[in-house]
């Protein structure tokens, strides 16, 4: 169970790792830019959501993040499921270790390279992804 935008990287990935070790992804999604363009609300990101099987709920907003997941979570509960959360943007310790992870072996790719790097640039939104 997890939680981000329309074109949302995060959920993206989380529900592609459900679908390869067959678990059920649930996802409340939230178009934050009010868009009405389908190619933002069913392209990208969000048609690859339905290739992977992932159970979509839209909302409003994430405004209140926790107790919307949790709210979710409690109703997969009830009906017998044993949801995961895992916050939004995968954003908590565990997901900076993918990083910490990350910058391990890009370490190691770059001593084995023999390259001399003066430095390294990355991308990253909520630190998580």
């Amino acid at each position: 169970v997890t939680a981000g935008a329309i074109q949302s990287n995060h959920v993206r990935q989380t529900a592609a790792l459900d679908a390869k070790l067959g678990l059920g992804c649930v996802t409340l999604l939230e178009n934050p830019t009010g868009t009405d363009n389908p190619n933002y609300l069913g392209n990208g990101n969000r048609l690859l959501l339905e290739l992977f099987d992932a159970e979509v709920e839209l909302v409003e907003n994430l405004e209140h993040i926790d107790e919307q997941l949790n709210a979710l979570a409690d109703r997969l509960r009830s009906n017998g499921k044993t949801p995961y959360l895992v916050p939004i943007g995968g954003s908590n310790a565990l997901g900076a270790l993918g990083y910490v992870r990350a910058g391990l072996e890009l370490a190691a790719q770059i001593e084995d390279s023999g390259i001399d790097f003066a430095a390294v640039v990355l991308a990253s939104g909520s630190a998580g992804t």
